[in-house]
């Protein structure tokens, strides 16, 4: 399982257009800054982890200037 999660990443990052769906798996702990886009359908009433969430899609890099 491991592996293959290595493999979805690193197809996920690249891969241009790429569209990566994950339930659960996701919400901490992953850090991939060129994620342009973050649709949410999970409730929490927590507000650090809905904008840990949200954060993945609004930072910058060099070729990602606009958020």
């Amino acid at each position: 399982m491991k592996k293959e999660r290595a493999s979805v990443l690193r197809w996920f990052k690249n891969t241009p257009g790429a569209i990566l769906s994950n339930v659960g798996i996701l919400t901490t702990g992953f850090d991939e800054p060129t994620v342009e886009t973050v649709i949410l359908y999970r409730a929490t009433t927590s507000v650090s982890l809905y904008l840990q969430m949200v954060g993945r899609g609004s930072r910058t890099t060099d070729t990602k200037k606009r958020i």
